[in-house]
């Protein structure tokens, strides 16, 4: 009996995996992109300068993905700058028969052609399709991902190569829908918003497997900052990277992203979600995937200038 219990306190104990001291250093201070930093031109949010001022404070090279396109970090940051359009008009309406009609977002898509063709914009994003169970209850919609509306996202974006991240939760509806929308636009790239809310490593280990045009990354699961909603895909804490997150990441090293999600009263603690990632999570993978997923993916997918040097 005393060894049996020896034994399951080993393997418990070892049911993570240890960092390794050259990959410690070197989350430290390798540059990073945050492919889903919120920035809004609104009076509970932060302004650009503000997060311009925590980016260079945390050695976040690049960043954007989601919100509303903000000049001011167009400028500052040139083509380190992950340029969204679609949240605000996306997230601002409210009527259902609404969100699903291209008509409504008329405007919105005639601006998006003409950013596209000036080089000015990477993409869309955040686009929230169903979040009931994985947000705000003040923004909950439940709505396919595969409606007129997003699918008028994917065809632009499929002409100019560009990027879709959605946030929607991971059911058969959903599945079914990511497999249409991927192979019927094969140039436009879907990013998994917090690697979809609902998932698991082995559904996202088959996306990666059968799509070659789908990403993730990881907000929402990283680190203790974000609880709530989140807390059943946490994919580390204080105690590392969980076994199964680690295996799926280290199989597809050239999909994953990272993400901080800095809104809804997180906005302040940026800087604490970085350091979770640079000790929690980034650690735990071989120099060469830390690079990769700190911000060789990102420079890659969206062609973004390289790291300052």
């Amino acid at each position: 009996m005393k060894k049996l219990f020896l034994a399951l306190v080993f393997a418990f104990s070892h049911s993570f995996a240890q960092p390794t001291a050259q990959s410690i250093e070197l989350a430290k201070t390798i540059p990073i992109a945050d492919v889903h930093m919120h920035v809004h031109n609104t009076s509970y949010s932060p302004s650009p300068s503000d997060f311009k001022y925590q980016m260079e404070k945390n050695n976040v090279q690049w960043a954007g993905g989601v919100g509303d396109y903000q000049t001011y970090l167009a400028n500052a940051l040139g083509n380190r700058y992950i340029s969204a359009i679609g949240q605000d008009e996306f997230m601002n309406t409210r009527s259902e028969s609404a969100l699903v009609d291209p008509e409504h977002f008329k405007s919105m898509f005639a601006q998006a052609e003409e950013m596209f063709k000036a080089g000015t914009l990477k993409g869309f994003g955040e686009i929230h399709s169903a979040n009931h169970r994985s947000g705000s209850p003040d923004i909950s919609r439940q709505i396919r991902v595969r409606t007129p509306a997003i699918e008028k996202m994917y065809e632009i974006s499929n002409k100019y190569g560009a990027y879709v991240q959605v946030h929607a939760e991971y059911d058969t509806q959903f599945v079914e829908d990511l497999y249409y929308m991927s192979k019927t636009y094969p140039r436009t790239l879907t990013v998994l918003a917090h690697c979809l809310p609902r998932s698991n490593p082995k559904v996202i280990d088959q996306f990666f497997t059968d799509l070659p045009n789908v990403v993730c990354e990881i907000s929402g699961k990283n680190g203790p900052v974000h609880a709530g909603p989140f807390e059943s895909g946490r994919m580390f804490s204080k105690d590392g990277v969980k076994p199964a997150w680690l295996d799926v990441i280290k199989k597809h090293p050239d999909r994953v992203m990272l993400g901080s999600d800095p809104c809804c009263g997180l906005e302040t603690r940026y800087s604490e979600m970085i350091d979770d990632i640079r000790t929690m999570f980034l650690p735990y993978f071989e120099p060469e995937v830390v690079e990769k997923i700190s911000y060789r993916n990102a420079v890659r997918l969206f062609k973004l200038d390289g790291p300052k040097q």
